[in-house]
């Protein structure tokens, strides 16, 4: 309630000193009564200098005597630019040498200072003259300052007529003050006394008459709808616009609260409104639907003002009726698009929400609060951090204030606790609004739920570490071989079984380095086949380590195409060197074991041990399983020189 009086009385201040001002401007023929045609201009731009703090005041105005244009320029002493022949030639090289062309504002640069500049003409067509108001405000000429202009154009219209009128009034008084003294040289016996009262009768005559007409040409010179109501509230006086307007007579205007000149659903509170202001002195300001000539309703705000005398006694009121239909509607359109958007954001399927530049949290969707369970009220400034997991809470509000330094877009993961109690991963992005200059006005984010995808990245995580951990265990590693660009990708095992660097770059000349030499030709055949048929390959070749040991190899690859259709093997190596050793020192047993029983038929063994231990070992075996038996319990530290066997004699 406070700030909505401060705003009202604000508002009132501003009126008063509008009203001031436009008095002031009403108030300026009085000044220059009776003043040359190049005065009244004088005392005219002064008044529009000081009333609306310009830099610049420039008239091009019609010698209602025939003379020559008269052309004052007038700049503020505050100015920066203190040349008038240079400010005269750039307004002459800005607007032209015509002034019916000149356009009605424009922003320009005088001395290096940017200047809004409106030009106002004089005259119903222009055909007065102009008045140009430049000033450094880039918002100038608001709405005050723009009726203000043209108010103070239509006076110097009205004071340059006038000054016409004084000088044809002069030229007839002239002829009259002529003929009065040819006849009062002929009517010489008139009595003093009634020649006095004729020239007072005559006096009051022209005042009345003069204040009639200064009355009648401010009131049709405002370029709005204007009327004037008497101290008890009738409207006395209406300006052709508003006649126009409403499209009904000043007999039927005057009964507006019974017409339709007003919106039936408006007109009790317009009643209201104006009974109040009539009754207190308080000037009034309501916004209504007025009913125009084709029976369109149309916005208006209507104030009005009463006007008082030096006793403080108000003497009648001015009413003005500004047409404010465009902006109503645009107003109701973004209250509208307000309400679309925020529908839209609370429809999105994400958790949508809003920032201050400080980062505490103003807005969010329908749908975050649903899924926190929380009520915008709890939620706001810092609240919806109660929904963070504990564990997320620290590294979350680090990471925003680091985000807020950068000033720059973020994204984080984390944790929210969802209405039942579980929490889910999230992924928090977010990104700035800002101004024309670069500056933060406002934070705008998504929380996207990704806990699904989390628990996929870990499954993966999980089954990718089994894999390696199955092909080292393995000694199995899987590559692919892109024949055409010659591109080999290995996994990382194949790299600890060729002992690479995990990660270098793969060549066939590489590979070429460590295979034994004696299977180079292997090498090459199976390079040859590939690149010919395009068929499966499968190869056994050893490898020559730095340390001279011996690796061998076996290899399976399979002939596909990629997605462009050039030809790609997929393959696996796997480390068999134990597999194959465990084979020959398997065949090596199987030829001794053959040997030894050739040796067996022969029916009786000997044997001599060299270096006996504890006794010589020797005797005569008859029997080959009884041999077997002795060669697997000969103590591993015993060295056999030879077994020697005889055939059994019987």
């Amino acid at each position: 309630m406070s700030e909505r009086q401060e705003n009202t009385s604000g508002e009132v201040k501003r009126l008063q000193r509008c009203l001031n001002d436009m008095v002031s401007v009403l108030a300026l023929p009085a000044m220059w009564s009776g003043s040359q045609p190049s005065q009244i201009v004088h005392i005219l731009l002064d008044a529009l200098l000081e009333m609306l703090g310009l830099d610049l005041v420039y008239a091009c105005l019609q010698d209602p005597a025939g003379g020559a244009p008269i052309e004052v320029l007038k700049i503020a002493p505050s100015a920066k630019w203190k040349l008038a022949d240079e400010i005269h030639k750039t307004v002459n090289q800005w607007f032209g040498d015509d002034p019916q062309k000149w356009p009605s504002r424009l922003r320009a640069s005088i001395a290096d200072e940017d200047v809004s500049i409106v030009s106002q003409r004089c005259g119903l067509h222009g055909e007065i003259g102009v008045i140009v108001a430049g000033s450094d405000r880039a918002d100038f000429p608001d709405q005050t300052e723009t009726l203000l202009l043209n108010v103070a154009a239509n006076q110097a219209v009205i004071g340059l007529h006038e000054a016409r009128f004084l000088l044809e009034q002069k030229r007839v008084a002239g002829e009259l003050d002529r003929r009065v003294a040819q006849r009062t040289a002929e009517l010489a016996a008139v009595n003093d006394e009634l020649r006095k009262e004729i020239a007072e009768r005559h006096r009051a005559e022209e005042a009345l008459l003069e204040n009639e007409l200064n009355s009648r040409l401010i009131l049709h010179s405002i370029p709005g709808l204007v009327c004037t109501m008497s101290p008890a509230g009738e409207v006395d006086r209406f300006n052709p616009q508003i006649l126009e307007y409403f499209g009904k007579t000043p007999e039927e205007l005057k009964g507006w609260a019974i017409s339709d000149a007003v919106h039936p659903n408006d007109l009790p509170r317009v009643v209201a409104a104006f009974t109040h202001s009539i009754t207190t002195g308080t000037p009034y300001d309501i916004e209504h639907r007025c009913r125009r000539a084709d029976g369109v309703y149309r916005w208006f705000q209507v104030r009005a003002l009463p006007v008082r005398d030096t006793a403080d006694r108000i003497t009648g009121w001015y009413v003005l009726l500004t047409d404010i239909d465009d902006r109503k509607r645009a107003e109701d359109a973004i209250r509208a698009s307000e309400r679309n958007l925020n529908q839209i954001i609370n429809a999105i399927p994400a958790l949508a929400w809003s920032a201050r530049p400080d980062g505490s949290a103003e807005f969010f969707n329908q749908h975050y609060l649903d899924y926190v369970g929380l009520s915008a009220e709890q939620a706001k400034d810092w609240g919806w951090t109660a929904a963070v997991h504990p564990d997320d809470r620290n590294a979350l509000s680090a990471a925003w204030q680091r985000m807020m330094a950068a000033d720059q877009a973020w994204d984080y993961e984390g944790r929210l606790r969802r209405s039942d109690g579980e929490y889910r991963w999230f992924l928090f992005r977010t990104n700035p609004l800002r101004d024309e200059s670069g500056k933060t006005l406002k934070w705008y984010g998504t929380n996207t739920d990704i806990d699904d995808r989390k628990r996929a990245e870990e499954q993966l995580r999980r089954s990718q570490a089994f894999i390696a951990e199955s092909q080292r265990l393995a000694r199995l590693g899987g590559f692919s071989w892109r024949v055409e660009s010659g591109q080999i990708t290995w996994s990382d095992q194949i790299y600890r079984i060729f002992e690479f660097e995990p990660g270098g770059l793969v060549t066939l000349e590489r590979i070429g380095s460590r295979v034994h030499p004696e299977d180079i030709p292997l090498l090459g055949d199976m390079i040859e086949r590939a690149q010919r048929a395009g068929s499966d390959l499968e190869y056994e070749h050893r490898l020559i380590m730095p340390n001279q040991s011996v690796k061998y190899l076996h290899l399976v690859a399979h002939a596909t195409q990629d997605q462009d259709g050039r030809l790609e093997y997929i393959g696996a190596v796997q480390d068999v060197t134990e597999r194959r050793l465990a084979e020959e020192a398997l065949t090596q047993a199987r030829s001794d074991l053959a040997h030894v029983t050739r040796v067996t038929s022969l029916g009786v063994l000997t044997a001599s041990i060299a270096h006996e231990v504890n006794q010589p070992l020797s005797g005569i075996i008859t029997n080959a399983s009884t041999c077997l038996r002795m060669l697997a319990a000969t103590p591993p530290n015993v060295e056999c020189k030879k077994w020697v066997f005889v055939e059994s004699c019987g």
